[in-house]
């Protein structure tokens, strides 16, 4: 592969024992019809052969750069080893087990120059384990204000990209959990609004146990947010956390459906 003189677009991977799925992820930022990317992965000390796999990988084309990291420290942390690496003027994520459609890249950053967007996200599908469609998630606002985040995120990592250069680098906060949510709220707290791209630009894989399909616990951490991380004033927090509650409901109610449909379907099958 001939080599990229400027680096147009950073990406950050977080790697923790992906193994089964991180040589797809990587593959969806090498089928992109951009090309002037460096995809950065950063292991996390990871207890299986993910990063001999990347490693493998990144012999093969010299746009992709792996660390490892000496103990496990959390996605925070990794996402900002890579970040301080990042020599991107775009900033983009992308988890091991997700997967980019082709022209993500491309077509998210056309859109920003187009509209002077800095901060950008957008819809992507649902799949599980095995790559099967459960459903999309397709966000209801063109642009997304502070306020807006509070009464629910509607911001998915996998599509978030955006331009160092006009906002500088955020950071994560180094937690082991809702850091993604944290940074959104913080980088829309200074006044910038996210805005949508159109159409779907990615593949979310929802895994059995995910801490993200546990609501309770999803609520329990949505309100330490409010008044811990944020510090609103108790009656703002519950006025948020009621909208949190409303939306979460709709939000995961069809690819529930969906889910139970698609069980039900292939255990038919199986009877067959």
């Amino acid at each position: 592969m001939d080599k990229i003189d400027a680096i147009r677009v950073s990406v950050i991977m977080p790697l923790y024992n992906g193994a089964s799925t991180v040589a797809e992820s990587i593959h969806s930022v090498q089928n992109q019809t951009l090309v002037d990317w460096e995809l950065i992965v950063v292991d996390d000390r990871s207890a299986d052969s993910g990063a001999g796999i990347v490693n493998e990988i990144a012999a093969m084309d010299h746009r992709i750069k792996l660390v490892r990291l000496s103990e496990n420290s959390g996605a925070g942390n990794a996402r900002n080893v890579a970040i301080d690496l990042a020599q991107g003027r775009y900033i983009a994520f992308l988890d091991a087990d997700d997967l980019w459609d082709t022209g993500k890249l491309s077509d998210q950053i056309s859109f920003m120059e187009s509209y002077g967007s800095v901060f950008t996200f957008g819809a992507y599908r649902l799949i599980d384990g095995e790559g099967r469609f459960l459903g999309t998630f397709m966000p209801h606002k063109a642009s997304v204000t502070y306020s807006d985040l509070l009464r629910t995120c509607s911001i998915g990592t996998l599509t978030v990209m955006y331009d160092s250069q006009a906002i500088g680098k955020f950071r994560f906060d180094e937690i082991r959990r809702t850091q993604d949510y944290l940074l959104w709220l913080k980088i829309l707290k200074t006044g910038i609004k996210a805005q949508l791209v159109p159409g779907i630009l990615a593949s979310y894989r929802v895994l059995n146990g995910s801490l993200s399909r546990n609501k309770f616990a999803k609520a329990r951490m949505q309100w330490r947010i409010y008044r811990l991380h944020e510090r609103l004033p108790i009656l703002w927090a519950v006025y948020f956390m009621l909208h949190y509650s409303l939306n979460g409901l709709g939000k995961n109610l069809l690819p529930s459906i969906r889910r139970a449909l698609l069980i039900r379907s292939l255990s038919r099958n199986q009877k067959l």
